[in-house]
């Protein structure tokens, strides 16, 4: 995962092995994430220590209280 910053908002994306790559951003209050590359969109569970994102047939968890606020 690569923190990045688009338009003033901070997010991650994810690049895939065939070159692909999704790009999210975290809601205003931490719990939930959506996509932001203009991709289809997903849906955000919490699953333990974890943000399970789903979109499409595609399956990305991302560490609950990951820093993307750039420090």
């Amino acid at each position: 995962m690569q923190q990045v910053a688009v338009e003033g908002r901070w997010g991650i994306v994810v690049r895939h092995p065939d070159g692909g790559f999704r790009r999210f951003e975290v809601s205003a209050d931490g719990e939930s994430w959506h996509t932001a590359d203009g991709a289809e969109p997903g849906r955000s569970t919490r699953q333990g220590d974890y943000h399970a994102v789903i979109v499409g047939a595609d399956r990305y968890l991302i560490p609950v209280g990951f820093d993307v606020s750039g420090h």
